[in-house]
């Protein structure tokens, strides 16, 4: 019986951590943002958003309409993770719309865009079941 258990075990534990990306090291460290709800104010034109599990850190930012953003994207899972906004009225060096950017296992990729409508539009993971688990965040944009 043992044998038929076993195996079973082994692709529910591996079926999890694909699905939920389960994060090997984390961050003790809590900062500020993260303490105030995870929004990022734009300061500069350059944006950071970590990934931890199935959840981006910050999850909210705002940036103002007109102005280049720099949005990078910082991978600390040990499986691929994206962000995409569908809806936003951006100019991008890359594409129009959707905004996207995607980033392996414990890597960087970035995404220049000028927002160019005010208004609130969610981001999201298009990875299977990563929005579905939780990991969505929101951009607003500002005149």
């Amino acid at each position: 019986m043992f044998w038929f258990v076993k195996p079973l075990l082994v692709v529910a534990a591996f079926g999890s951590y694909l699905l939920f990306g389960f994060s090997l090291s984390k961050n003790v460290n809590a900062t500020k943002e993260e303490m105030s709800g995870h929004e990022h104010h734009m300061k500069s034109n350059s944006i950071q958003i970590e990934t931890i599990g199935t959840k981006y850190k910050p999850s909210n930012i705002t940036v103002k309409s007109g102005e280049n953003v720099s949005l990078i994207l910082n991978n600390m899972d040990s499986v691929e993770h994206d962000l995409e906004i569908k809806d936003a009225s951006i100019k991008s060096v890359k594409t129009n719309s959707p905004l996207h950017v995607h980033a392996m296992p414990n890597s960087k990729n970035t995404i220049q865009f000028t927002p160019l409508k005010a208004g609130i539009y969610e981001f999201y993971c298009t990875i299977p079941g990563h929005k579905e688990a939780g990991m969505i965040g929101v951009m607003k944009v500002t005149k």
